[in-house]
């Protein structure tokens, strides 16, 4: 039965949604950055040769596909961190510093880049190969390791642990 919120149909569009994505993207840190040349013309050739290429290899396709939603769901956090804040009285040049600065969201960028990279190459780095003899690869026993859920969740605590005594030592005061 087709229903108003049926979406499935948008899927057929989805490659072209990603390259447009990519253009945008790379098109506006281009510009902001004149990385190649002040010229928009010069900037958008290299923009569209990007997204062509991302187009072409299905993998990174699926890599901003999955990406993308936790991008954004990450940023309307961020947004409403500092909505709230503000609501209380905070300056907006004061909040990015006490949530952690750039580099918490970098880390967090990082994080989520390693997770997708995990879930969508999950095939190629499969903890489940074996050589030529059937026994197991120590690359594989590797990858195994490393994903298990308990070396991720201690990574998560560790990372958790770290922040919270960058925030608890960063406002004492040195005693003198």
């Amino acid at each position: 039965m087709a229903t108003f919120l049926d979406l499935g149909f948008l899927e057929f569009f989805l490659p072209i949604f990603t390259a447009v994505f990519i253009f945008a993207l790379t098109f506006g840190m281009l510009t902001k950055t004149k990385f190649l040349s002040e010229s928009t013309n010069v900037n958008a050739v290299a923009a569209i040769t990007v997204a062509i290429i991302v187009l072409l290899t299905e993998d990174v396709v699926k890599l901003v596909n999955f990406l993308t939603p936790w991008f954004v769901i990450i940023f309307l956090m961020i947004f409403m961190i500092f909505l709230v804040l503000m609501f209380t009285g905070k300056k907006q040049d004061e909040i990015l510093p006490h949530l952690g600065g750039p580099t918490f969201i970098v880390i967090i960028s990082i994080l989520l880049l390693v997770i997708g990279i995990g879930n969508v190459f999950q095939g190629v780095f499969s903890p489940y190969k074996t050589d030529a003899n059937g026994d197991r690869t120590t690359g594989g026993e590797t990858i195994k390791t490393i994903f298990h859920p308990r070396v991720l969740g201690a990574i998560v605590i560790l990372v958790i642990c770290a922040v919270a005594v960058r925030q608890i030592t960063e406002n004492i005061a040195p005693s003198k």
